[in-house]
């Protein structure tokens, strides 16, 4: 056995410049040998807004506290030694984190003019092989030994992920590169090497070497089944609710149980006995809470589409046979639903409108300075109100979270999740849009207005202005829905406090400048795959409202929908994070000029796996491409759908001219919204 390794149970805290060198002053050794994944261990599965969120979380806490740690998480190893294979630490728990940042170091050795290439050259390699091991997993394996293999040859280039095998790792590969390649983001006081310093040696993990009697797969299967820890947010709702009466803590539990279901809707009875969220809320309506929802129960009063529409077995027991044959015609599974955004940040929104409406402000952004969104922060955030609040202030909050609540429910957008489409419909429904209507169902509301404030809310849901599934806007819209505005009555002064917003987000990207000097004017390497996101969701909107929803422009000429675009296929936005051009950097398959490739008119926003299936081919075979998903239900960018409306079988036909004046037509759609 490897002096390394130890048969001790041992746990030291690693960054990977520790995991690498050891500390000799905490005597803490280096790691010499490589994580093996095990066979029972599932395979990577982290999304990308998983690795999003965890690349976001790290630059905020550099540029915040770059002295300070940032905690990753925790790894649990084994020592695994055979006649057969060397010594290992078999990973019991973490996988998925430490591929993450392998994946994240497979990124930053391989940037140009970066300080510590060899320094991520040794965390990635052990003795030359990869520090990653995987058990039966041979293409993984080949993947990660070519890639090491080709660390003094230079063969892959950063942004080339085809060694890779798994599309997880893929994935979260590209978006680590799409992260590190955003020259904005590294432009303040945050500099690209800064922040590479920062994870070699403040990212941190702990790490606990198991015992070698203990039972690693008993571990490993409680650990995933029994050890199930309490969320920050239950931790926070047992503090809201001591001190409380016995009858109050039972209504004001079932009230905060209620608003924790994040992603469903509240029962149609309480939505109408609390007037949909549009009126105050007090203790006496919440200590009614649990009369009303036994009496909700007794008379079935639920929404539509969120029963189960299956039959108990009582039903399948009593009813006779027509009725059997009918239920086969109409049994359905109920849809599945997405709020915009999680239960613990939700509650951070809702502080900040219960203390904006506490101090009496005009303005909710007078209260939220000092509130973060930022989940991991929750009972830090809640720390003023949970140990000087009296048991009637925690019960106001809770007034207002059930109140907001319901605002939510209805009249934000929610995601439907159909089986049929990857793609959730985000809409805003609720019995308010047929109130007239005997059938307790949520149905949308309708007109032209309504349809623009849930695209718009779906832009903003999906666009960078989100913040990192933070939802940054849903503060000051829960604020004036609750404080300023009947929006059933006012659905139009409900948009225009939006598209304020949206303004706001613009003006704070633009600085001194304007759209124009941003996207056609600027110098070239602010162009290309550096032009902001937010600028592409925003032309879809501006591009949905013109060919989807009869908008009319009344400063230029507006634009016919392409006719390309002639089935019934509904436009959804979606999350998407690649920049294409169409006329490929390569310049192998277009006409486009050299120095033009990066320009406006040649991009286009689409998924990273689109992006990847277009590759260099020419603007004619992506219009195919283009074509091809259309035909399957997808609107691949309404950007695109503009440029290949023009695009002929001759390959000149997507030239300068041409995109030129799309550019300026584009740029001018924004300008005019």
């Amino acid at each position: 056995m490897s002096k390394q390794i130890t048969k001790a149970l041992t746990t030291y805290k690693y960054t990977p410049a520790m995991i690498v060198e050891g500390n000799e002053e905490q005597a803490i050794p280096a790691l010499k040998h490589p994580f093996l994944i095990p066979i029972y261990q599932r395979l990577y599965t982290w999304e990308m807004v998983h690795v999003n969120r965890l690349l976001h979380d790290l630059f905020d806490a550099c540029k915040s506290n770059p002295l300070e740690e940032y905690f990753i998480g925790a790894l649990v190893t084994s020592v695994e030694s055979s006649a057969d294979i060397s010594d290992s630490f078999e990973l019991i728990d973490g996988q998925q984190r430490l591929t993450t940042l392998w994946l994240i170091a497979s990124v930053l050795v391989k940037i140009p003019g970066l300080k510590s290439a060899n320094k991520w050259h040794e965390f990635l390699t052990i003795n030359d092989n990869p520090r990653l091991d995987f058990s039966g997993r041979d293409a993984d394996i080949k993947a990660l030994t070519d890639f090491v293999g080709s660390l003094t040859t230079k063969e892959y280039s950063v942004d080339d992920h085809s060694w890779l095998k798994n599309s997880a790792m893929i994935n979260a590969r590209k978006t680590i590169y799409i992260f590190f390649n955003n020259a904005k983001r590294f432009q303040s006081k945050v500099s690209l090497q800064d922040f590479n310093d920062y994870l070699w040696s403040k990212a941190s993990f702990v790490i606990t070497q198991l015992h070698p009697s203990a039972d690693k797969e008993r571990f490993f299967d409680t650990m995933n089944s029994r050890g199930v820890q309490l969320e920050k947010h239950e931790i926070l709702k047992s503090f809201m609710l001591n001190g409380l009466s016995n009858k109050q803590l039972e209504a004001y539990g079932k009230a905060w149980d209620l608003c924790a279901d994040i992603n469903g809707f509240i029962l149609g009875k309480f939505q109408t006995d609390f007037n949909y969220g549009l009126s105050p809320i007090n203790e006496s309506q919440v200590m009614s809470l649990l009369e009303k929802e036994q009496k909700a129960t007794k008379e079935g009063d639920v929404d539509i589409d969120e029963g189960s529409h299956e039959k108990t077995l009582e039903d399948i027991i009593t009813c006779d046979v027509s009725e059997t044959k009918t239920e086969q015609v109409t049994n359905q599974k109920p849809l599945k639903y997405r709020s915009p955004v999680s239960f613990p940040v939700f509650l951070l929104h809702v502080l900040r409108v219960f203390i904006a409406s506490e101090n009496k402000a005009k303005d909710v952004s007078e209260a939220i300075t000092n509130i973060s969104l930022d989940d991991k922060k929750l009972i830090e955030s809640f720390e003023g109100v949970i140990k000087s609040a009296c048991s009637n202030r925690k019960m106001r909050f809770i007034d207002c979270l059930l109140e907001c609540r319901l605002l939510l429910d209805n009249f934000v957008i929610k995601g439907q999740i159909e089986e049929s489409n990857e793609y959730a419909n985000w809409q805003i429904t609720s019995r308010l849009a047929d109130i007239d209507s005997k059938s307790p169902s949520r149905t949308q509301f309708s007109g032209q207005i309504w349809k623009s404030i849930t695209m718009l809310q779906s832009m903003m849901y999906f666009s960078p202005m989100n913040g990192v599934q933070r939802a940054v806007w849903l503060t000051k819209t829960l604020w004036e829905l609750k404080e300023k505005l009947s929006p059933n009555e006012h659905p139009d002064i409900y948009l225009k406090n939006l598209k304020e917003q949206c303004n706001d987000y613009e003006c704070s990207l633009l600085k001194e400048s304007s759209v124009e000097q941003a996207l056609l004017l600027a110098d070239k390497p602010k162009l290309g795959t550096h032009v902001h996101h937010y600028w592409f969701y925003k032309l879809e909107y501006c591009l949905w409202e013109l060919w989807f929803n009869g908008y009319e422009l009344k400063n230029i000429d507006c634009p016919p929908k392409p006719k390309i675009l002639n089935g019934n296929v509904t436009y959804r936005m979606r999350s998407v994070n690649s920049v294409e051009h169409v006329s490929a950097q390569s310049q192998n398959t277009g006409v486009i000029s050299t120095e033009k490739l990066d320009d406006f008119g040649n991009l286009a926003l689409i998924s990273v796996s689109e992006n990847s299936s277009y590759s260099d081919k020419a603007p004619i075979a992506k219009r195919e491409a283009f074509l091809a998903s259309y035909k399957k239900g997808l609107i691949q960018s309404l950007k695109l759908a503009h440029i290949f409306n023009r695009v002929s079988d001759d390959v000149s036909s997507w030239n300068d001219d041409a995109m030129n004046e799309h550019g300026r037509l584009m740029v001018d759609i924004l300008k005019v919204f």
